[in-house]
């Protein structure tokens, strides 16, 4: 009977082991951000970690900002100060504000806070694919309250355990004992304040480079993607969240290729939603990956000028300017 119930207890603790292990890896520094070569844990552990920043203009929102709003251009030709905040799209599925957040509490509160994303970000329904959920989670464990984790897991049970999994996979391929990638992406991310190139080799670690992502034709042919009505209840909340005297929010749907035979239903769908009307680019900015929404260096340039042009109305409309001293970021613990 002694040795049944010390077999039981061993289980047991083998089982709370192979749960809390995955949760001190995501939560250390040491371990996850810089000595990770996944793109995404190198932008969350830097953007959450800004500190002193005076930006006139944040721009919070999914890989299509990531990849698609260059601040340093818009420095360049409008002399506005911007920072851009993108995320993964799982991440800022859990928590539009989670990030956003993070930033007020360290940094100056913006004039203008514009939501950036993709129009099949957030939307009424998501598929539960593995690595929209994963994302959501390695956020909320690394940068948000208990509350948050519970909220990931209470929306289904199994990720308790598909979790544990995808780290120790993910840790394996993509685990390096050197920092020099951590270093690289930081000093990258500083330089274009937020921004980065999807095409640009990351050295020492190619994730990805050119030749591997394909752009789209010119004249593409595509089958129209299906649309699920944005979220207009999240979305309002976000606006109501973060609308302060002196601070505006504005929600701003990303470009899609001209070829797209969904843009019609994309402009209709955001009409009363968005305070955009969504544009297009030619297929040649967008890369070729089945997203849609992801730019090359040069449709990125396309879609600052399309943002900005947008934002010169309500930057009028103000009694002052909206220009910022820039700063160099800092880092909190």
């Amino acid at each position: 009977m002694h040795d049944h119930a010390a077999f039981l207890v061993g289980m047991l603790l083998l089982c709370a082991a192979a749960l809390i292990l995955p949760y001190c890896v995501i939560r250390s520094d040491a371990l996850y951000c810089r000595h990770s070569t996944v793109f995404w844990d190198a932008s969350d552990c830097y953007k959450f970690g800004l500190t002193e920043q005076r930006a006139g203009i944040v721009f919070v929102g999914d890989s299509s900002l990531t990849f698609g709003v260059r601040p340093t251009l818009m420095a360049e030709a409008d002399h506005l100060d911007a920072y851009n905040l993108g995320l993964s799209a799982g991440a800022v599925l859990f928590s539009p504000g989670l990030l956003l957040d993070d930033y007020l509490a360290h940094n100056r509160r913006p004039h203008l806070v514009v939501l950036y994303v993709g129009p099949w970000t957030l939307v009424r329904s998501q598929p539960d694919i593995e690595h929209l959920w994963a994302d959501g989670a390695r956020v909320a464990i690394r940068h948000g309250t208990f509350a948050d984790m519970l909220k990931v897991f209470r929306q289904d049970p199994r990720r308790l355990i598909q979790l544990p999994v995808i780290v120790l996979q993910q840790g394996i391929r993509q685990f390096s004992p050197s920092e020099k990638w951590w270093v690289w992406a930081y000093a990258e991310m500083q330089e274009e304040r937020g921004w980065s190139d999807i095409l640009r080799p990351r050295k020492p670690f190619t994730m990805l480079g050119p030749g591997q992502l394909p752009t789209l034709a010119e004249h593409c042919t595509m089958a129209a993607k299906p649309l699920a009505p944005p979220d207009r209840a999240l979305i309002e909340r976000f606006r109501r969240s973060y609308q302060r005297p002196g601070t505006r929010v504005l929600v701003y749907v990303a470009p899609v290729p001209a070829c797209d035979p969904s843009y019609p239903s994309i402009v209709k769908s955001y009409a009363g939603v968005s305070d955009n009307t969504p544009l297009t680019l030619p297929g040649p900015d967008f890369i070729d990956d089945g997203w849609r929404v992801h730019l090359t260096r040069q449709g990125a340039a396309a879609a600052t000028a399309q943002v900005a042009d947008f934002l010169k109305p309500y930057l009028a409309a103000r009694p002052g300017p909206l220009h910022a001293a820039m700063t160099p970021p800092g880092l909190h613990s």
